[in-house]
């Protein structure tokens, strides 16, 4: 019996059970170092455009849509004038179908440069130095906020 006490006595020396302040401490730096870890990623990812503001993200997306939304319901207007009259279907169909493929061409012409520019220009208009933030400068600490309120681009989000 007393040596199975001094070899839980031993174990719990070796893996310094008794001290918890120390585990709590081991605890606390390493969810520190992940913290760290994770807004190096994302800093990263920012600095590879690959991670684009949330906000901009919807006021691109809104824009595209606002911007398809008028477009199909322009169609009717811009169309109608055009079929008044023709009695081939085929001729109506085309002018209709173009009109349609119009407008989603224009919605597919998605480029990441949207977001860009879009992060840039609202940045702009807070005031932020954007050649600290590009990675130009020295301003470290500007940095810090800047991984809040991200998304991943191509995630569907």
């Amino acid at each position: 019996m007393a040596n199975v006490i001094a070899y839980i006595q031993y174990l719990r020396f070796q893996a310094r059970l008794d001290d918890a302040s120390e585990s709590k401490y081991v605890m606390l730096r390493n969810q520190r170092m992940a913290a760290e870890s994770e807004t190096a990623e994302l800093k990263l990812a920012i600095f590879k455009k690959k991670l684009h503001r949330d906000d901009d993200v919807e006021f691109i997306l809104t824009n595209m849509l606002t911007a398809m939304k008028s477009r199909l319901l322009a169609v009717p207007a811009r169309t109608t004038r055009l079929v008044l009259g023709q009695t081939n279907f085929q001729v109506i169909y085309d002018l209709i179908m173009s009109e349609i493929e119009l407008a989603l061409r224009e919605l597919a012409d998605y480029s990441p440069a949207m977001f860009a520019r879009q992060n840039s220009a609202y940045l702009a208009s807070q005031g932020a130095d954007l050649d600290s933030i590009n990675g130009n400068g020295s301003d470290d600490d500007s940095e810090d906020d800047e991984t809040e309120g991200l998304t991943a681009n191509g995630a569907g989000d």
